[in-house]
C-alpha cells in the first residue's frame, strides 16, 4: 500500500474507533455476506487486503463503478466499487445487472482492495448484492405433453377430450399437424366424435396443440 493510501487508512480508522469495523482472517467471509445485503452497516478486512461490506448506502452509479457510502452517525466510509465483466450481481431473487442498481439502495460487495489516488477505498468487486432490487422472475416455458382422449365436441378450431374423469379443451392452430393413424395429414373435418383421438402440445386444462391424431381412423 502506497503512502496516500496509508495515511487515508490511518485516518478512516481513527475516524472510527466506535464504529463496526471488524477485520477477518486471511481466508475468513463473514457468514451472512453472501446471505443477503444487512442493514446494519459493517465493514471486514482480512489480512490480505480483501474487504467484506454490508449495508452500504449507494449514492451513484457512473459507467462501471458504484458509489456507496458506509455510515455510523458523523462517521462514514466512502466506496467506489469497480465492476467488471466478471462480477457477479445479485437481487433479492437472483442475478441482475449493473442497470438495477440504483442510488439509495442498499448493497453488500466484496473484493480486493484497488489502488487508488482518492480519498475514497475503490474496491474490484467480485460479488454485489442489492438487497433494495427486486429480480423480475422468468417465467419458465410450459412443458410438452400428449396424452389420448375420447372426441366429445369440435367447435369451429375448439376440441373437447374426454381423458379419464377430465374435460380437456384443444385449441387447434394453423400450425398444428392433424393425422391420420397411418400418419397421413389430414383436417378437422375427417374428425368423428367418439373416436380417439392422441394430442400433443403444452398448457393443462386448455391443450394448444402442435400435432392431433386420430387413432380411430
Amino acid at each position: 500500500m502506497n503512502l496516500i493510501k496509508s495515511s487515508i487508512v490511518a485516518g478512516v480508522v481513527g475516524s472510527l474507533a466506535l464504529a463496526p469495523v471488524a477485520f477477518a482472517d486471511q481466508h475468513g467471509q463473514p457468514s451472512d455476506m453472501g446471505t443477503r445485503a444487512a442493514s446494519a452497516p459493517s465493514v471486514s478486512i482480512n489480512g490480505a487486503g480483501h474487504v467484506f461490506v454490508r449495508g452500504a448506502s449507494v449514492t451513484g452509479v457512473t459507467g462501471s463503478t458504484v458509489t456507496a457510502s458506509s455510515s455510523w452517525g458523523s462517521a462514514s466510509i466512502t466506496w467506489n466499487v469497480n465492476v467488471a465483466s466478471s462480477t457477479e450481481i445479485l437481487g433479492q431473487d437472483g442475478r441482475m445487472t449493473l442497470a438495477g442498481v440504483k442510488s439509495g439502495d442498499v448493497i453488500s460487495f466484496q473484493g480486493p482492495i484497488a489502488a487508488s489516488s482518492t480519498s475514497a477505498f475503490s474496491v474490484d468487486a467480485r460479488v454485489i448484492r442489492d438487497g433494495s432490487a427486486v429480480v423480475a422472475k422468468v417465467e419458465k416455458p410450459e412443458k410438452h405433453r400428449s396424452f389420448e382422449g375420447k372426441l366429445q365436441a369440435i367447435s369451429g378450431n375448439t376440441l373437447t377430450l374426454r381423458h379419464g374423469e377430465k374435460t380437456i379443451t384443444v385449441d387447434v392452430a394453423s400450425t398444428t399437424q392433424v393425422k391420420r393413424k397411418n400418419a397421413v395429414i389430414t383436417d378437422l373435418a375427417t374428425l368423428h366424435l367418439g373416436d380417439k383421438i392422441r394430442v400433443s402440445g403444452t398448457g393443462s386444462t386448455t391443450i394448444s396443440a402442435t400435432t392431433v391424431r386420430d387413432s380411430s381412423r
